[in-house]
């Protein structure tokens, strides 16, 4: 069960599909799950915040999913971000209730500090000055693990691939750092790592990023070159930033098919 048919949870969708698995994806709306039905995929009218449907209740039940991956975003640029760690409470219960094997939760590497050193998971993060955004970003992985449902926690980096050209995130920054690592991970890898994660990490915490990176004004000055639309940069800044590290990840046999950003820019193209 995917929660959450967008930009990466459609895709995921349709590869699990592809390669053997019963998918359910779940859309917030009756016309989102007629789209998807049309596309071969099992669908759920579930929009989290609110209680399911006796429909949507029987229909869930009777599909019995193994895992449920949530592939939602934290939302924290919204007006009520805090409902992130209530989804994600409500993800918990329904995979408690329905007797789930497993929880599969898209984070983000956004939960780390930032400080110029190389992230990793078993990396403390606490103390008394955290700011709001990791606080709840925390929040919401807890809801996972206190749910004593078998888990993987993925932190991603910043996800680039088609339709989310990284040239486009050029335009609103007001200054790239060439001291800082460039953390992105093409949708590709993310899709691979579920899949991989699907049968072992059992009550792991992941971070999915691409191993080998530049700095962020390297990346953008190649992203922009690729798109179709002329961006000018920035003078770049100096200022030194955190390295999210995927050594755990590789370590563990999972293989990266973009093992460089350059791979995965040159991937994406001028879309």
């Amino acid at each position: 069960m995917i929660i959450g048919g967008g930009w990466l949870g459609l895709p995921l969708g349709h590869f699990l599909h592809t390669n053997g698995h019963d998918v359910l994806v779940t859309k917030t709306s009756k016309k989102g799950c007629d789209d998807l039905a049309k596309g071969g995929l099992h669908t759920l009218h579930l929009e989290l915040g609110t209680s399911l449907s006796t429909q949507s209740e029987n229909h869930l039940r009777d599909f019995q999913p193994d895992v449920i991956v949530g592939c939602f975003p934290p939302g924290l640029r919204s007006d009520t971000p805090s409902r992130y760690v209530e989804n994600w409470r409500q993800v918990s219960e329904l995979a408690v209730m329905h007797d789930v094997g497993k929880i599969i939760m898209v984070s983000t590497s956004g939960v780390y500090p930032s400080i110029a050193e190389d992230m990793v998971e078993t990396r403390q993060i606490g103390g008394k000055n955290l700011d709001e955004k990791t606080q709840l970003l925390l929040s919401a992985e807890q809801q996972v693990i206190k749910s004593q449902v078998p888990y993987t926690i993925l932190r991603c980096s910043g996800l680039i691939g088609p339709n989310r050209h990284p040239a486009r995130f050029a335009k609103r920054l007001k200054s790239i750092s060439d001291q800082a690592p460039a953390n992105m991970v093409h949708l590709d890898d993310v899709i691979a790592v579920i899949e991989f994660v699907l049968t072992s990490g059992d009550n792991e915490i992941y971070n999915v990023t691409t191993p080998e990176t530049v700095s962020k004004y390297q990346f953008y000055q190649r992203a922009t070159k690729h798109y179709h639309e002329p961006i000018a940069l920035p003078a770049p800044s100096h200022t030194q930033d955190k390295r999210i590290v995927a050594t755990k990840l590789i370590a563990a046999g999972f293989k990266f098919k973009y093992s460089h950003i350059f791979n995965a820019l040159d991937a994406i193209g001028t879309m």
